[in-house]
């Protein structure tokens, strides 16, 4: 780094330039160095997807299709047990087995509120449980 200090430098002396112009224009292309590689790095890009390796092992298929049958048998549900738009809401992050508090924390809403949707969703399913609804679901002990 010092050789390529002193070469710009040099270039600069060449070009009739006073040491103080010389010592000003390489503060100023530092700053822009450092600035370009700050918005490198700090860019949405997601430059470590260059450097990984991803061993294709077709678990991330399965997982998939899995959520998709997981989602096609919500939709089911709710339109067989007549669903709100809210309930069906809540019984899918019940099949992603969310707790209730965190239900409430991403939904903004208080726990009690979840409390009486997930019981809307029982009764409407004829059902009595979380076991229940996700063995209903196709979720079971996974």
């Amino acid at each position: 780094m010092t050789m390529v200090g002193v070469g710009v430098d040099a270039g600069l002396g060449a070009l009739g330039m006073s040491a103080v112009a010389q010592s000003t224009v390489s503060v100023v292309m530092v700053a822009l160095l450092v600035v370009l590689i700050t918005l490198l790095l700090l860019s949405e890009r997601r430059w470590d997807s260059h450097w990984t390796v991803v061993l294709d092992d077709d678990s991330l298929a399965e997982e998939s299709s899995r959520e998709e049958a997981v989602a096609a048998r919500c939709d089911e549900l709710s339109a067989r047990c007549g669903l709100s738009p809210r309930e069906d809401e809540i019984m899918r992050l019940l099949a992603r087995k969310k707790t209730m508090a965190a239900i409430a924390r991403d939904l903004y809403i208080a726990e009690g509120t979840v409390k009486a949707h997930v019981r809307h969703i029982y009764e409407k399913a004829g059902i009595n449980t979380r076991k229940d609804l996700l063995e209903l679901l196709g979720v079971g002990d996974r």
